[in-house]
């Protein structure tokens, strides 16, 4: 019995080096496969799209503690949330007349993605028509729901000039883009803008997709930008949140000069309110990207501003958008049995409402006057 238990114990001695020599072969072997296939992903390349994967940084964000542009140079901010205009995402920065400004980044993040496109003669109805100056929009990784871009930007500085495409492109679509991996610091010079030659504006986003919008019917609303855009001014320091929020509003150019009037709210991606006429609506399986949609709701820019806006896979129709400055009557406040026309007297349209129930919306647009009754025999339905 002890020349057995003698044996056992020569045969563990022994086999205790040959698994040593194991493990350490199999670590050179995982060591040698990494450095041959090369380093770990980079935030851009493990993250597209919102999915929270690979080793992008999580949870919430530090306050933006630095101005984005020279304060002095823009004369006012519009909210989010508007009806008429390209995104209902966007935040429009007014550029002073004649001016160019600076934007910098307003906090440490990534910059992704470089679009460099030919400018579209109306951005509203067409994005096919171009002349051949470019200009850049940039989009940058905040955490692994959070986008920001900058958009309209004239210049960019000669850093991001290295890595920016070189001739502009017809679209501005991102699908093809070679990815970018730069980290950006607070504070860093992105680039100039004297904003579109239309409005004199740029563009000022920020998504975060762990916040989505409350949209009565989900599954209409497919942009990005409708779903999941954030107020950008909320994400700075309270001073600088207070500081531009004074800002947010609208300047009309008058022969006795500019006036600026104050929205006193930055907006809100959703206008859909239960049991009213207020919000999207659409035809048969439409959404907000594809077929007939139709938007209507009180604008947060101006306090008695209504806007009725139709769009078709995405654009506006040439005819789209009725504006009325002065409603008596907003959309929120129309309940099913109600009928509403709005004047447009910009224009001399009108768009004439009645909602047929919590689901359905009759609606009839024409030029001239408001009718004197609702014309039903012309009437195109529409659904939540």
């Amino acid at each position: 019995m002890q020349e057995v238990l003698q044996s056992k114990l020569v045969l563990r001695r022994g086999f205790a080096p040959i698994v040593a020599i194991v493990i350490v072969a199999a670590a050179l072997v995982i060591f040698g496969f990494r450095f041959f296939l090369g380093p770990t992903k980079t935030i851009t390349q493990v993250f597209k799209g919102g999915a929270n994967e690979g080793n992008c940084r999580s949870g919430s964000i530090a306050k933006f503690d630095t101005e984005f542009t020279d304060f002095e140079k823009i004369n006012a901010i519009n909210p989010i949330g508007g009806i008429g205009g390209g995104s209902p995402g966007r935040s429009y920065i007014g550029v002073v007349k004649e001016v160019e400004v600076p934007v910098y980044s307003p906090t440490d993040m990534i910059l992704e993605n470089i679009i460099f496109a030919k400018r579209p003669f109306d951005p509203l109805t067409s994005i096919t028509k171009t002349d051949s100056k470019g200009e850049y929009g940039l989009y940058f990784r905040l955490n692994c729901d959070m986008t920001l871009l900058f958009d309209h930007i004239d210049r960019v500085s000669d850093r991001i000039m290295t890595v920016a495409p070189k001739e502009p492109s017809e679209s501005s679509r991102t699908d093809n883009n070679p990815p970018v991996n730069i980290e950006i610091k607070k504070g860093e010079l992105l680039g100039y803008t004297n904003g579109t030659p239309q409005a004199r504006t740029f563009d000022f986003l920020v998504i975060d997709r762990s916040k989505p919008a409350t949209h009565i019917n989900p599954k209409r609303w497919e942009w990005e930008q409708a779903v999941y855009a954030q107020c950008p001014y909320d994400y700075f320091t309270d001073e600088l949140k207070e500081k531009y929020y004074a800002k947010i509003g609208e300047v009309i150019e008058k022969s006795t000069g500019r006036e600026f009037t104050p929205s006193g709210t930055c907006g809100q991606l959703s206008y859909d309110v239960p049991g009213t006429a207020s919000g999207g609506w659409f035809k048969g399986e439409s959404t907000d990207t594809k077929g007939d949609y139709l938007a209507i709701a009180r604008q947060a820019i101006s306090p008695k501003r209504v806007n009725v806006a139709v769009k078709k896979d995405g654009l506006f129709d040439s005819d789209s958008v009725i504006r009325v400055d002065s409603a008596e009557v907003f959309p929120d406040e129309i309940k099913v049995g109600d009928e509403e026309c709005y004047q447009d007297s910009n224009q001399n349209k009108w768009a004439y409402i009645k909602l047929v129930s919590e689901k359905e919306l009759s609606m009839v647009r024409g030029s001239g006057s408001c009718p004197s009754t609702f014309p039903e025999s012309a009437a195109e339905m529409w659904e939540r």
